[in-house]
């Protein structure tokens, strides 16, 4: 192509059966037409489109054009079929034509036909041809004489000497090469052959192509059409998964609140159910003060609240009452004596210290639970066993009553010893045991404990309070991190259980119930935890320690279940304490600095109880 080739790229549609210019694109711009076109092609309206390049030789008057892109769908293929036969048309109506399917679509606007100059592409497929028959000899050559260094000193090659072979080499080369490269000269010159066309020769110089006015829609209208379309759709998908979210979490929501509804539905249904089974409990329990004016004192009344404590205690595991429900029965029970709704509250919150503080006040709350068992059992009223529990009650305290106190006994056992053994060795597992009874002792000593015997795995020690005792077990537990930080070869798994009571003594040596229990506990318990007893926990408040109810658990030799608590002894890992507990705790505390004892105040609290209840029943 000439230097001074006017150069254009025109973008063409296939509209009701023919082509129409869509646009016209600079020389410069060829990519810009093709990817125009391919966004068209991506349109479901348009049936074809295609970028044709138009070459203008303004020397010679000539032009060529020759499609570089098209897209047409197969179903326009009928439609172009359909279109009518044109009449024979004169020859310059032909040539037009001729020129169309090329791609070429420009109208005629009054140029004269002329011949086509191809003596210029003659002499330049004679050239190229001459030139590959040169570049074709020299390759003959290169080839022969790298052949002829390979074979120095080899005289003959099969059945031709080492000069014919060599020859042979050439001549296969050469004409290899010649044909390779004429027959792509052939070839190129086929494919323009078809090409190259007339154009009518100008009167005068044409005037500066420019674009032409767009018939149809831009690409960018096309584009910005189904980028839009595009955004809708999102939008509209973005919205109906927001209104299904909001769907689902308001259906949710509302089984949620129905749940609540039927839970607090059947929470009411329960403790009316087992009201009406405490209400005749109670109402039973009532005759027996009635029946004997002498026993309307405040401190039979106390004992009776005692002993109705632990008949709500018995029905609620024997029913498997939950907590709300439990304490609801108990405070419209105890509102039949005269406590309020807040001091019931308080009342049942506080039990186990009202159980600790006073060895007469635990046996009562049992002789409760065991006549409540007993009338869900066989039916039969508490009548005599509260008459019975009210002479022992009434019963003057002993000097050795008065003067005993409890003992905190604590168990610590090594978890998995055996899988331990296993894993470490003997020299390991007892590397482990050295390290547990160090930290263990060191703690007993520390927080004025003492060693009662070691048990193989674990040690039993005693400890004068409560509190001392926790925080023994929490200083142990603390020294076993540090030392599993620091000996991460050698871990040890300590657990921990704790009980208070009065156990017997006897040859240094501590036996009874209150030594059985601790024992259950800490089988209970995993590495890394602190279990106690409800009446460790009772003593212990009222001190800077967290405790977390663990659950009611079943122990080997006791008939009820017993109510565990966890020690929070690491910060990090300390719930959340409910308000209700923590107003409880702060009653408590104001109590003690009062100097009141637990006892002291929960006698005191029925003193106008008889006044307001002379003809109960």
């Amino acid at each position: 192509m000439a230097q001074k080739d006017d150069v254009t790229y025109e973008l063409l549609l296939f509209t009701a059966g023919r082509w129409e210019t869509q646009g016209v694109y600079a020389a410069n711009e060829h990519h810009t037409a093709v990817a125009d076109a391919k966004s068209l092609a991506k349109v479901s309206t348009v049936k074809g489109v295609k970028v044709v390049k138009e070459s203008f030789d303004q020397k010679a008057g000539a032009s060529r054009s020759f499609t570089v892109y098209e897209y047409k769908p197969q179903e326009s293929a009928p439609a172009k079929a359909s279109a009518p036969k044109k009449s024979p048309a004169p020859a310059k109506e032909k040539k037009a034509s001729k020129a169309s399917q090329t791609g070429d679509v420009r109208e005629d606007h009054g140029q004269k036909a002329e011949s086509p100059k191809k003596g210029g592409s003659l002499l330049g497929a004679f050239i190229k041809i001459l030139v590959s028959l040169l570049f074709s000899l020299a390759a003959a050559m290169v080839v022969t004489q790298l052949v002829s260094l390979a074979l120095q000193g080899v005289h003959s090659v099969g059945l031709f000497g080492k000069a014919d072979f060599l020859n042979l080499v050439f001549i296969l080369v050469f004409v290899i090469m010649a044909l390779a490269l004429i027959t792509r000269i052939l070839v190129t010159m086929k494919n323009i052959a078809p090409i190259l066309k007339t154009r009518p020769a100008p009167t005068a110089k044409p005037a500066k192509r420019t674009r032409l006015q767009r018939l149809t829609p831009s690409v960018d209208s096309f584009r910005e059409e189904r980028l839009e379309s595009e955004a809708q759709s999102l939008a509209t998908q973005e919205e109906e998964r927001k209104k299904a979210e909001e769907e689902a979490r308001l259906a949710e929501e509302e089984a949620r609140r129905k749940a609540e509804a039927e839970a607090a539905k059947k929470a009411e249904a329960d403790a009316l159910s087992e009201l009406v089974t405490m209400n005749a409990f109670a109402e039973d329990a009532f005759d027996v003060l009635q029946d004997d004016k002498s026993k309307q004192d405040a401190h039979t009344v106390f004992g009776l609240v005692l002993f109705l404590v632990g008949a709500v205690q018995a029905l609620r595991h024997q029913h498997k009452l939950s907590e709300t429900v439990s304490n609801s029965v108990m405070a419209q029970t105890l509102s039949g004596l005269g406590l309020s709704k807040e001091r019931a509250e308080h009342f049942s919150q506080h039990i186990d210290e009202y159980l600790i503080s006073n060895p007469r006040y635990s046996e009562m709350f049992q002789n409760g639970r065991s006549a409540m068992g007993e009338y869900l059992k066989s039916d039969t009223g508490p009548r005599g066993a509260l008459s019975d529990a009210l002479v022992a009650w009434d019963k003057p305290k002993s000097k050795s009553e008065g003067s005993t106190q409890p003992v905190t006994v604590l168990f610590t056992d090594i978890a998995g010893s055996t899988a331990m053994t296993q894993k470490l060795g003997d020299e390991g597992a007892q590397a482990v045991v050295r390290s547990h009874n160090s930290i263990v002792r060191e703690a007993i000593q520390g927080f004025s404990g003492k060693e009662i015997k070691h048990t193989g795995d674990g040690i039993m020690a005693s400890f004068p309070s409560a509190a001392a005792g926790v925080e023994a077990a929490m200083e142990m537990q603390k020294r076993t991190r540090s030392h599993n930080e620091s000996d991460p070869n050698h871990p040890l798994g300590l657990k921990i259980g704790l009980n208070a009571g009065e156990p017997i003594s006897e040859d240094d040596d501590l036996f009874g119930t209150t030594v059985q229990l601790a024992a259950r506990i800490v089988d209970k318990a995993s590495a890394g935890q602190i279990l106690v007893s409800s009446s460790v926990h009772g003593l212990s408040q009222g001190k800077s320690l967290k405790f977390e109810r663990f659950a009611d658990l079943d122990m080997k030799g006791f008939d009820d279940p017993v109510t565990v608590y966890s020690v929070v002894w690491n910060p990090d890992d300390a719930p959340a304490t409910p308000p209700k507990a923590e107003a409880s705790k702060a009653e408590g505390k104001d109590a003690v600095k009062n100097g009141e004892k637990p006892s002291q105040k929960a006698e005191n609290a029925p003193q106008d109880m008889m006044s307001k209840n002379a003809n109960t029943k």
